[in-house]
């Protein structure tokens, strides 16, 4: 493969690469095929294509950050109820303050989890 030097002035340049850039070219691609008369095969993009392989991982995503907040909800009502039947072996002469120390512990929970929503939102 040969080397060619050629000189050309700032405006013939500037020219060149913004037809090189118009089609999507590199300057040494487009200077090559001009000068030369080869041509590269050129990839075209379908875009249609490219938007529902994106819109499919995008639908992936969704699905997996969906199924992480469910598990996160049955992972705090795991919690909760572990919490509560571990109160009622400790303290197993206590139910009263046991049952309402859970229901205020619930509403809390409750609150806490409607206020994230509504910042969420």
């Amino acid at each position: 493969m040969g080397v060619i030097s050629v000189r050309l002035d700032n405006d013939m340049e500037a020219r060149l690469k913004r037809e090189a850039t118009a089609q999507g070219m590199s300057f040494s691609d487009f200077l090559r095929e001009r000068l030369t008369g080869e041509t590269k095969e050129r990839t075209n993009i379908d875009w249609r294509e490219f938007a529902d392989v994106l819109d499919g991982n995008l639908q992936q995503i969704c699905n997996f950050l969906n199924r992480m907040e469910r598990g996160q909800g049955e992972n705090a009502y795991f919690t909760q109820l572990l919490i509560y039947n571990s109160m009622r072996m400790l303290m197993p002469k206590s139910q009263e303050s046991i049952k309402k120390l859970w229901s205020v512990s619930l509403q809390k929970a409750k609150e806490h989890t409607n206020g994230q929503e509504g910042k969420s939102s």
